[in-house]
């Protein structure tokens, strides 16, 4: 957790410039770190052809950098672009770009690129990237061999109100990342899968939709912990809808017209992994679903008797402790109102990764208490507030 307490340092910390970009060879030479990047542009962006021409001058180096690879191998000279080149084309790798903002000016962006077996975009060591309004996919539709989004071994990365659609073989791929949130997103239209995330911690997607995918095993998640979908609409798609490790929470979420029926027995068998106040439908009928109730936790200095801490908000739906003294944090996750749970009408959410699924508000002596309890209702943990200093 001391990597996400650096990323949010090194924003605030970070001189940025903005720069307005109208077409690809302007957009590709904009990318870099510490920096805001403007697409104004009415037309998709193709950037395939300024790759290739930049490749034949010289102009850009040949990678591929690949998650997995060799520390010793993670060099290149000047610049922050490589080209990765497979049997139909050249794909564009961007490497070592911390606070980097990729974003439309007015209405939603669209980057596409043409080869069907590369990634659109590949992303590596990019601490806290932003991506907003931004329409991304290949050219053209049918049978491809990458995918759409691919992000790796980055902390802090905010996606909000985008749209990645196929033939791409699935709409994201993370690799060793951190803190990851994804708001207000669609994935769909892909061939393979929905999603793949490979060692990872705290990913969260919030009121995000999936449909149409297919064939295979739709949401991979592989050696991760602390993964959320709160709010989010799985519709049509095709093939076994998990393949899942431990801790992994669905909340509020609708599953419509998928292969529902492996869900019950991936979850039994899965520790710390929590399904509530989901929806199961089919036909075509309006989704109608209520918000997560989000966290009304104040901001500000709170402590455990022992120990003092900082509370601030991640997102809408995430909040996270961090202790004043060792940096060591942990999240919160708001889910639904239930009456049924721990005899209480207050807020209700987990905590992990220590496991906890229960929490609650409280005053004790006059004072703001959180309540944190485990799966059985038992109080293991609370917090008073000291104050709203931030």
């Amino acid at each position: 957790m001391m990597a996400m307490l650096i990323s949010l340092c090194s924003i605030a910390a970070a001189k940025t410039k903005t720069i307005t970009v109208k077409n690809a060879e302007e957009f590709l030479k904009s990318i870099g770190p510490d920096r805001t990047i403007i697409i104004d542009s009415k037309k998709p962006i193709e950037i395939t052809e300024t790759l290739n021409k930049w490749a034949e001058a010289g102009k850009i180096e040949k990678g591929p950098y690949y998650y997995g690879m060799d520390e010793n191998d993670n060099s290149h000279t000047d610049g922050y672009i490589l080209y990765n080149s497979n049997t139909d084309g050249l794909g564009l790798q961007v490497i070592n770009c911390p606070n980097l903002t990729i974003k439309s000016k007015k209405g939603d962006a669209t980057l596409l690129a043409t080869p069907r077996y590369v990634n659109v975009m590949e992303f590596y060591y990019c601490d806290n990237l932003n991506i907003e309004h931004i329409i991304m996919g290949h050219t053209e539709g049918g049978y491809c061999d990458k995918g759409v989004l691919e992000i790796n071994e980055s902390n802090n990365v905010h996606i909000n109100d985008c749209d990645f659609f196929g033939c791409g073989t699935e709409g994201f791929i993370f690799n060793a990342c951190q803190n990851i949130y994804v708001n207000r997103s669609n994935v769909h239209d892909c061939t393979y899968h929905t999603l793949h995330l490979n060692d990872c911690y705290n990913i969260r997607f919030n009121d995000c939709k999936f449909y149409n995918n297919k064939e295979y095993e739709q949401i991979n998640i592989i050696d991760c912990k602390n993964v959320a979908f709160t709010g989010c609409t799985f519709d049509h798609l095709e093939g076994r809808l998990f393949n899942l490790n431990d801790y992994q929470h669905f909340i509020q979420c609708v599953f419509r017209n998928c292969n529902i029926e492996p869900i019950t027995s991936d979850f039994e068998t899965k520790e710390h992994s929590i399904m509530r106040h989901c929806t199961t439908m089919y036909g075509n009928a309006p989704i109608n679903k209520n918000a997560c109730k989000k966290p009304t936790i104040p901001e500000g200095r709170w402590s455990d008797g022992k120990s003092t801490f900082v509370a601030k908000y991640e997102d809408d739906y995430s909040i996270t402790f961090i202790n004043a003294s060792d940096n060591e944090a942990f999240g919160i996750v708001c889910m639904s109102v239930d009456d049924n749970d721990y005899e209480t009408k207050k807020l209700h959410g987990w905590t992990n990764p220590i496991g906890v699924m229960g929490l609650r508000t409280n005053k004790v002596n006059g004072k703001l208490v959180i309540q944190i309890l485990d799966d059985g209702g038992e109080l293991i943990k609370s917090f008073f507030l000291l104050d709203n200093k931030k």
